[in-house]
């Protein structure tokens, strides 16, 4: 809803409460200020927050946490053109998706190499990315993802001018 004051008055609270009790929850706090952070527009901020939740599932042996952790550092070197960063955090997340069966990172991990790869000017492997991303959104019944990357494959029939693939892909 963007209430950034709303939202940072929370996030006092949380941290509030967790350095007095712990709470499984409260290894979610950082990752979750982190994210506001992204919504924010602070991209260097919410890096260093994610930086440190990585720290905390490394250590703490969680897989399904790490790659999430990676999934949000693709995302935050994305946003701040880090494009060659965003691509191996993602394939990091990928990789450990893929061999624990965790297909919803999977796929958004793929989705996230497609975008690098396309603002890094390389419409062949953004396009692989973003099918294979939709084909595996398809296998979870995650419509709005399937949406994403079919839009995102769009853009790239677009950017080529191949224009009947392109409205295509939008009418899919």
């Amino acid at each position: 809803l963007h209430r950034f004051t709303e939202a940072d008055e929370v996030f006092k609270n949380a941290e509030r409460l967790c350095t007095v009790v712990h709470y499984p929850v409260c290894a979610d706090v950082v990752g979750a200020k982190g994210v506001l952070e992204m919504d924010r527009g602070h991209y260097a901020q919410a890096q260093t927050l994610f930086e440190s939740v990585l720290a905390a599932a490394r250590s703490s042996g969680d897989q399904f946490w790490e790659a999430n952790a990676l999934l949000d550092l693709s995302w935050s070197a994305d946003e701040q053109t880090h494009l060659d960063q965003a691509l191996d955090w993602a394939d990091a997340a990928r990789r450990i998706s893929v061999a624990k069966g965790y297909d919803d990172i999977s796929q958004t991990a793929l989705g996230n190499m497609g975008w690098a790869y396309y603002k890094l000017g390389d419409p062949e492997k953004a396009e692989g990315m973003f099918i294979e991303a939709k084909k595996q959104a398809e296998k979870l019944g995650d419509l709005t993802d399937q949406v994403t990357w079919l839009q995102a494959i769009g853009y790239i029939y677009l950017d080529v001018h191949k224009f009947d693939a392109a409205e295509e892909s939008y009418r899919q």
